[in-house]
């Protein structure tokens, strides 16, 4: 039994890929990907599809001329760079969706044999469940299923490479192994428990599902979140505390109505205060916890904006920086106002405390 299964991993690993196996590859990954590219950087789609242009060449030639070790390396080290320098971290599902895609770009450039293959093969399946972290709709359900057959498809070609099988057998073969698995899937998906907060656990939607403030809101769908009492942000008074009725924290504002959710307008920043200022000022620190948003939580209108804000059309004072999530401690000085609708405040600085 043991000498059984070292020749089985034995010949895993000697059996080359032909260039039927690389074109099923080619196809089906290609495929998985296709809907990444909507939300990807430019260079990662541009890196794949030279990955797999590389490959499917060298599969036609005879000498087999894939890139060495030391250039894999090298591009290895490049791709954690532009993923880092375009997202500003490593970890999250833009950038582990982007690493996952280069990954199985290089995974290409070195894939001889058939492990190789069917390591491509997972990297593949991976890449149609990340697309279920952007949409889950029928009609992308409707897509996944189709490059599912696809990358089945792919599997008993690149397993049987050498066998004369025709490719409307294969993909009847596939879809019917598919069909055999939809039962199992309706009933996981009736009987599965729903699991309060977010099942992937990635820093931005870490928030998605729970109470509170969002850059969109849809009537009618509160029986979709669950409660949170998370504190927000804190403040603290170096000046005797303003009364209630003078404590109106603004946060987003969302005022366009698309007949369905409320959103925010354009983003686009004034070019000046449209307002007056008048009353005593208020001196207090304002600590906003991390909410994976740009947004930041003042008495009502600022009327001045330290260079790491801005105050948008909307009256939103949001960071300009909205790559990582972090804590943001501010200095405010607010003038109270007789004849405004609220307070006004300045932020005197701006400070990331993590």
């Amino acid at each position: 039994m043991f000498w059984r299964k070292t020749a089985r991993k034995t010949a895993v690993k000697s059996i080359e890929l032909d260039a039927v196996a690389i074109r099923w590859l080619t196809v089906a990954l290609s495929l998985a990907l296709l809907p990444h590219l909507s939300h990807l950087p430019i260079w990662s789609g541009v890196l794949f599809a030279g990955a797999v242009s590389w490959r499917w060449w060298v599969a036609q030639r005879t000498s087999r001329q894939l890139p060495g070790r030391w250039l894999r390396a090298s591009l290895t080290l490049l791709i954690v760079v532009l993923v880092f320098y375009s997202f500003k971290t490593l970890f999250g599902r833009e950038a582990g969706v982007a690493l996952l895609a280069a990954m199985a770009a290089m995974k290409f450039l070195e894939s001889r044999t058939l492990r190789d293959g069917l390591i491509l093969l997972m990297l593949g399946y991976f890449l149609v469940m990340a697309n279920l972290l952007y949409s889950q709709s029928l009609l992308m359900a409707g897509y996944l299923l189709t490059i599912l057959v696809v990358l089945l498809a792919a599997q008993t070609m690149t397993q049987r490479q050498h066998a004369a099988i025709p490719v409307d057998a294969v993909l009847r073969l596939s879809l019917r192994t598919v069909l055999q698995g939809l039962p199992v899937m309706l009933i996981l998906f009736v009987l599965f428990p729903r699991i309060p907060g977010p099942l992937w656990g990635m820093p931005k939607d870490a928030h998605s599902g729970l109470t509170g403030l969002d850059d969109k809101m849809t009537p009618g769908a509160i029986s979709e979140l669950i409660q949170s009492d998370e504190v927000a942000f804190r403040v603290r008074f170096n000046n005797p505390i303003p009364p209630p009725n003078l404590l109106y924290w603004r946060g987003p504002v969302l005022w366009r109505f698309d007949g369905a959710t409320w959103t925010r307008s354009i983003d686009f920043p004034r070019a000046e205060i449209p307002y007056s200022v008048e009353g005593k000022s208020v001196d207090y620190t304002v600590i906003v916890e991390p909410h994976g948003q740009r947004w930041l939580f003042a008495l009502d209108l600022p009327y001045l904006i330290p260079p790491e804000a801005a105050l948008l059309m909307g009256s939103n004072c949001c960071a300009k920086s909205g790559q990582r999530t972090y804590a943001l401690q501010h200095e405010l000085l607010p003038a109270l106002s007789n004849r405004s609708a609220g307070n006004h405040l300045a932020l005197a600085r701006v400070a990331l405390t993590g």
